[in-house]
């Protein structure tokens, strides 16, 4: 998508005295066999392969072939070759070299085959031999015809971090995003008095078109955004989004219509973990009839009833002043829906079998009206990839697939991810000056996150004593350090946030 923008400056490199490129993580079909320079032996520094980029990458468009080596210096592999050397047990396993991605061989539980899909993580194109080198490889499909496999790229992602079920059965579940913008859809109508109905329609056709698809959870992105950016509130930009899935009935085992679904949305009452439905909570008013700003009492109708919180009370209420400004008749602001689909995660890729992607699309959650920073709290979109799998099973009675659910995710600047909310979302129908914004909002929390993560090393080494050490690599992520913050989060009661 031309409007997320990619770094326009070089990086410097890591003493060399030269400037590196970002390094990017892409997906490519393998076109042909590896090029091996001994046919025995295996040669990590020689061995090739040539691939045809999915999208584009270091500079170079969709569709052109690139060759590929790994990065045989990168600091990861030579930290992963030293532990397979030192593990007695064998559990430690080798990372991939070209030579794996043999035609035949068995990689990742399955047969290499023709054309398979292979993620290039944190890759860099060396203008000097012309080769593409990546730290690491990954499979993605392990052919161009196989039926339980799939990779997503060039599209918005996201992961929420690992959560505790509160189902009887218990467990840890994570769940896995991506965002379909090249099918976002622009809602327009020509009588204001209409506007709420094409609202509603909109979101309903788009739910509708998107249950076609093989994927079992879609939702729908409801997003409205000023025409114009606004200077004067804290993020520049006015603009809010709400995240409209496909309900699914549990008792009866059935996806409810999108009709249902979109009313659910702004009906469904909020519980407490009891189950007990919670009230709405309101500001009351003086014998003067002037609202008392700092005391909360329950609502009551005009029977004396309690009045129930809405699950989505706050998004609802935002979305009620936008449809009244709709049927007032203002053109201030741009409506969309864009549709999406999430996935549970394949049980070998949670993060307590080391799968830690999760932090890429983690930082302080932000309040809309405030701008205050609150807890690692958020979870925030980035382009990139997402590698899908399903069980097939064969039997006698013939060959079954499972639901699609997510092994891994990626983001296309391996280091330098921007980080977007659901409301900045940009699409061929955002303001190209409020796609500005969006991405300088994006661009500045990859910086404060980075500077947070360089701030607890430092804080880390001098609580130790230590010397002050060099400044950071160019590549610096700082993955580590957001970690362990977001786990002091965890364990000090904050729980995982919103979009």
């Amino acid at each position: 998508m031309a409007l997320l923008r990619k770094p326009t400056q070089p990086r410097s490199g890591n003493g060399g005295g030269f400037k590196k490129a970002p390094r990017e993580t892409v997906a490519v079909i393998m076109t042909a066999d590896p090029v091996r320079v001994d046919p025995k032996l295996p040669t990590p520094a020689e061995d090739y392969f040539v691939g045809t980029l999915l999208t584009e990458a270091f500079g170079k468009k969709a569709g052109e072939e690139v060759r590929v080596k790994v990065d045989v210096a990168a600091k990861a592999r030579k930290r992963n070759a030293e532990k397979v050397a030192a593990d007695q047990d064998g559990n430690k396993k080798a990372l991939m070299e070209v030579v794996d991605l043999t035609f035949g061989k068995v990689k990742g539980g399955a047969t290499m085959m023709a054309n398979p899909t292979i993620i290039l993580e944190k890759a860099l194109y060396n203008a000097q031999t012309e080769f593409v080198e990546a730290e690491f490889l990954t499979v993605g499909t392990h052919s161009d015809t196989i039926d339980n496999e799939r990779v997503e790229t060039g599209v918005l992602v996201s992961v929420d971090r690992a959560r505790k079920s509160n189902r009887e059965s218990g467990g840890i579940y994570q769940t896995r995003y991506f965002y379909d913008r090249d099918n976002a859809a622009k809602v327009e109508w020509a009588d204001p008095a209409a506007s709420v109905d094409a609202v509603r329609q909109a979101v309903e056709q788009a739910l509708e078109k998107a249950s076609e698809s093989e994927y079992k959870r879609p939702f729908v992105i409801l997003q409205v955004v000023n025409k114009n950016p606004q200077p004067e509130l804290p993020f520049g930009y006015e603009a809010v989004s709400a995240h409209i899935p496909l309900v699914y009935d549990r008792e009866n085992k059935v996806s409810k219509s999108p009709s249902e679904s979109f009313q659910e949305f702004f009906t469904a009452v909020a519980t407490d973990k009891d189950g007990k439905v919670r009230p709405l909570m309101v500001n009351p008013v003086d014998k003067d009839g002037v609202v008392i700003e700092d005391k909360w009492v329950v609502a009551k109708d005009e029977n004396g009833a309690v009045v129930p919180l809405l699950r989505n009370q706050e998004i609802a209420d935002v979305l009620d002043s936008a449809f009244n400004e709709f049927e007032a008749g203002s053109k201030d602001y741009v409506v969309q829906v864009i549709p999406g689909y999430s996935f549970t995660t394949g049980a070998d890729s949670l993060p307590s079998n080391g799968n830690g992607d999760a932090v890429a699309f983690l930082a302080p959650e932000e309040d809309e009206f405030t701008g205050e920073k609150k807890k690692w709290d958020g979870r925030f979109l980035a382009e990139g990839t997402v590698t899908l799998g399903r069980v097939k099973r064969v039997e006698r009675e013939g060959t079954t697939l499972g639901e699609w659910f997510a092994k891994k995710t990626f983001t296309a600047l391996s280091y330098d991810a921007r980080l977007f909310r659901e409301c900045e979302i940009v699409t061929q129908f955002t303001p190209p000056a409020v796609a500005d914004v969006f991405n300088e909002n994006a661009e500045r929390r990859l910086a404060e996150k980075n500077e947070r993560a360089k701030e607890r090393r430092d804080a880390r080494n001098n609580a130790a004593g230590q010397d002050q050490q060099p400044a950071l690599e160019s590549n610096y992520s700082g993955a580590d350090d957001i970690q362990e913050e977001a786990q002091d989060d965890l364990s000090n009661g904050f729980g995982p946030g919103g979009r």
